[in-house]
């Protein structure tokens, strides 16, 4: 339990055993134990056998559907080690105790060290709230996305329902947060590193973000979103002695309404890997004193367009496609929106406190854009007298009803989110539980949000913003070419070792094929598992960058290995056929390889199209 819940370990050592909590010998001589509640005992396993009241239990848990199951009560735990035994030590438990007392006493009379020895496991005891929840199952999304099996121990639905219910929505939420973002992932993955790739020239050559390291320390900044709650109060920052005296940040679709109303903020946050969020930045005004603080996964033409200067965050990927010519960049937390991303950069130069403006995360009025937002502006062409602005925020909104959901608004009344919205909720609650910073929700609209001061804008500017910002310090415009044409060079480079690593895959795919043919020749497998060894150190170490660029770009291999690999543990015993099935999954993996490389090799060859375009704009001026 040290390795796994430390802070729980050392308060179950300073506890004395639950008095209502009783300990009994079952007809089988084994403890069984009952629970005190309201002056009535309430059995929490069998008193004639245990172990196969267990079993029967743990028979309820499909574990090749699920590779996660959620045990709600641990009584005293004869059923948790059954289902952790059948699990197999790649599924994730979670364990769950209303009372750490409890769990001493199950702990003192039955040995389970086996299950608390294992490695993917999660206790909670008490009743952990959202934020407390999410952060601790977060990490464990891929596990999750393959099945989350809830198993409630019968008697705590009668002793404990109402602290089940809300463990069961917290599950339900932290569900619908783990596919939102495994399917981002898994979707989204080739076209990020397209992005990541095509961005090369200013990720190389250009800014990084460290120079604005903690510049505004102590200065208040406010994240503008566009939510429609953001019309009720940005008008304050067109007072030039106010908007003198805060850091705006903002998100690249609330860009727009601020210019139209002459608000000009010091930066813009964009990391939307879509083409279609170039809408955001057409027909700009020239913007130097406004810096574009962009991931690198974002899409190309948002940076390619950006009509100022642009500063890039730190991307493992880039790096290591870089190697030695890597320059050291800081990077931010990776954030579901470019709202998330408003913070994280708020955080990093300093500022304190933070303020939340127009974001709702909520459909506010209907809504769900501010006015004048870029998507306002497209829709313009079909707004007529029979179709309004306003009917089209209804349609936009309609069109999610399958993942509506009510809520309660920042006013108390019920007010419609949807499934996406709620997710970056509760991510923006743990960021703020965990934030060191005073968080300020000034958007007098949409959800409320917990660790935060609600307050209106115009109050928080008189208490806040009472004196001059600093400098902000703006990187050139003007790239490297000296270090764009080094660039160009590296990236050929890789390419010829990956052309060598998908040729070794091929290869190593014949064997392994080979194998499964002559799987009972022992003379024969030697010579073919010394061949495999051979082929797989030339991957791994004579091409390891290439090997590690591959890797990254193989998400859904990866992701359909893991399932494999859990898979085999808990289906066969039979040494032959679990050898024939490994070496199927692993042909399988390697022809997953082979297909990134051929991807790696496409959009390698983008990018240097890109790099030779750039190098062309930036060259240095030559010598009269």
């Amino acid at each position: 339990m040290k390795n796994h819940a430390p802070e729980l370990a050392c308060e179950l050592a300073d506890l004395q055993p639950a008095e209502s909590f009783k300990i009994s010998d079952s007809k089988s001589d084994l403890p069984a134990a009952s629970l005190t509640v309201d002056g009535q005992a309430v059995a929490l396993c069998s008193k004639y056998d245990p172990i196969k009241e267990a079993t029967r239990m743990a028979d309820q848990v499909d574990y090749s559907e699920s590779a996660t199951v959620f045990v709600m009560g641990i009584g005293l735990g004869y059923h948790v080690a059954e289902v952790s035994k059948r699990l197999g030590p790649k599924g994730l438990l979670i364990v769950w105790e209303p009372d750490p007392a409890n769990l001493l006493v199950a702990l003192t009379h039955v040995d389970h060290t086996p299950w608390l020895s294992r490695q993917h496991l999660i206790i909670f005891t008490g009743q952990p709230d959202r934020t407390t929840f999410q952060t601790k199952v977060e990490p464990y999304a891929f596990a999750i996305t393959q099945g989350l099996r809830l198993f409630e121990h019968p008697a705590y639905r009668r002793l404990f329902p109402e602290q089940l219910t809300e463990l069961n929505n917290h599950a339900k939420d932290i569900v619908a947060y783990a596919r939102t973002c495994i399917a981002t992932a898994l979707v989204n993955n080739l076209r990020t590193h397209e992005n990541l790739t095509a961005n090369l020239p200013l990720y190389a050559a250009g800014a990084s973000i460290n120079e604005l390291k903690d510049f505004a320390k102590g200065f208040p900044a406010v994240c503008v979103a566009a939510g429609p709650s953001l019309v009720k109060n940005v008008h304050l920052l067109q007072n030039p002695e106010i908007r003198k005296n805060i850091i705006v940040i903002a998100v690249q679709t609330a860009l727009r309404p601020l210019l139209d109303r002459g608000i000009t903020p010091d930066f813009v946050t964009a990391l939307d890997y879509s083409q279609i969020s170039a809408r955001f930045y057409e027909d700009l005004p020239p913007l130097p004193t406004v810096t574009l603080v962009a991931e690198p996964k974002a899409h190309c033409t948002i940076l390619d367009s950006y009509p100022g200067p642009v500063r890039t965050l730190s991307n493992e990927f880039n790096d290591v496609l870089l190697g030695d010519m890597a320059t050291p960049k800081d990077s931010l937390p990776a954030g579901g929106t470019v709202a998330h991303l408003s913070l994280y950069l708020a955080q990093y130069i300093g500022c304190d406190p933070i303020m939340f403006i127009g974001q709702d995360l909520a459909f506010s009025d209907g809504l769900y854009y501010a006015p004048g937002t870029a998507v306002h502006q497209v829709w313009s062409s079909e707004i007529n007298a029979h179709n309004t602005i306003e009917m089209m925020e209804y349609i936009r909104v309609m069109r999610m009803r399958g993942h509506l959901r009510e809520a309660t608004d920042h006013h108390g009344r019920t007010i419609y989110t949807d499934e996406q919205m709620a997710t970056y909720h509760k991510q923006f609650e743990r960021d703020f539980s965990n934030a060191p910073q005073t968080i300020i929700d000034a958007t007098e609209g949409g959800l409320p949000k917990e660790h935060t001061i609600a307050m209106p804008f115009a109050e928080s500017l008189e208490k806040h913003a009472t004196e001059p910002t600093p400098s902000i310090p703006l990187p050139s415009t003007h790239l490297d070419s000296d270090r764009l044409s080094e660039v160009e060079k590296q990236i050929g480079n890789r390419m010829t070792d990956i052309n060598e690593l998908r040729q070794t895959t091929v290869q190593t795919i014949a064997t392994i094929e080979d194998m499964m043919k002559n799987q009972r020749n022992k003379a024969k497998m030697v010579r073919l598992f010394d061949q495999l060894t051979e082929q797989r150190e030339h991957a791994t170490n004579d091409l390891a960058h290439a090997f590690n660029l591959i890797t990254k770009l193989n998400v859904l291999g990866a992701y359909k290995r893991q399932k494999k690999d859990r898979l085999l543990e808990i289906t066969t015993n039979d040494p032959y056929e679990r050898q024939y099935k490994q070496l199927e999954r692993d042909a399988e993996n390697l022809d997953w390889i082979v297909q990134s490389c051929d991807e790696a090799i496409t959009i390698f060859e983008q990018a240097m199209q890109r790099l030779s375009h750039a190098l062309i704009q930036h060259q240095s001026p030559q010598p009269a």
